[in-house]
């Protein structure tokens, strides 16, 4: 295909419009056809050159008279260091599972809960194809694989690729945020925000303040889907996304920013009541064993 067979399908279309509806100046159709057929010649001479019967594309020539393609448009600055993080990324044994669409076949009701299906792959080529107006965009996409995942597969940690997609998303944000890329939920963003709540007494915020020294405290977290406080003990934290990884009574493990839920301490050692500034909730008092009275038996008077 030539520049020259594209014109020519483009004037087919006004061409089709002509034979089919006439040319009745008064006709909607044909104001329309005649407005965007004037836009075409007037774009087109702007920038193509009127040569032979047609309009022709002025490119430039080489040494054998072949005409060449035009040279790719200038990439924004961010492109090379976006396609750099992503190749990172893609590099990963953890990102395996990420890098190509989800097979319908293997899970057709997938479609069925995911609206809008993304995976690293279809992010490159996107990029390759200079399809993101903005790295903001790109980086909207590359949430979305992450947050399809889960949406999908739940928020249990137990399962690989809960946790796979946790740590892709904590190395993908971590880079972003090192070269110095608008948009990623950083620590020092996340930061300000538990300060924030702490000072309007939000205790999820107060204890992620202490940056993991709250490792090994015992937790209510309320569910208002079942409406009830759900046990937990925090097992680890971490530095960049500001959670705790929670391990419920059942077994059940989840990643929790605890600034943003309704939290009670159970249990905790008493530095960190002390760091809080709290008084540790009082032991309940245990009622003393009740003692049976032994009792001589009765003499009988002779």
């Amino acid at each position: 295909r030539t520049i020259e067979a594209l014109y020519r399908d483009i004037r087919r279309v006004f061409e089709n419009c002509r034979a089919y509806n006439g040319s009745d100046p008064s006709c909607p159709v044909m104001v329309a056809c005649v407005k965007c057929e004037q836009f075409l010649e007037k774009e087109w001479n702007s920038t193509f050159a009127e040569l032979g019967n047609g309009l022709m594309f002025a490119l430039p020539k080489t040494e054998n008279n072949v005409r060449v393609a035009p040279p790719r448009k200038v990439s924004p600055g961010w492109y090379a260091t976006v396609t750099k993080i992503l190749k990172h990324v893609r590099s990963m044994q953890e990102s395996a599972v990420f890098r190509e669409p989800v097979d319908l076949d293997a899970y057709p009701q997938y479609v069925k809960v995911v609206k809008r299906p993304m995976d690293l792959g279809t992010v490159g080529k996107k990029l390759t194809k200079d399809s993101y107006g903005s790295a903001q965009e790109l980086l909207a996409d590359v949430r979305l694989v992450w947050e399809n995942c889960r949406k999908f597969n739940g928020l249990d940690c137990r399962d690989e690729i809960v946790s796979d997609s946790y740590l892709c998303e904590d190395t993908f944000e971590k880079q972003w945020d090192e070269h110095g890329l608008k948009g990623a939920s950083g620590p020092t963003v996340l930061k300000e925000l538990e300060r924030a709540g702490a000072k309007k007494n939000h205790f999820g915020c107060e204890l992620s303040l202490l940056e993991g020294g709250a490792i090994g405290c015992v937790v209510e977290l309320y569910s208002p889907q079942e409406r009830k406080w759900m046990p937990g003990t925090l097992t680890k934290y971490s530095d960049w996304r500001r959670d705790y990884l929670v391990q419920y009574r059942d077994g059940y493990e989840e990643r929790v920013s605890l600034r943003s839920e309704d939290v009670r301490l159970q249990s905790a050692p008493d530095k960190v009541w002390k760091v809080l500034g709290r008084k540790p909730p009082p032991k309940e008092a245990t009622r003393p064993s009740r003692q049976i009275a032994q009792f001589e038996p009765r003499t009988q008077n002779a």
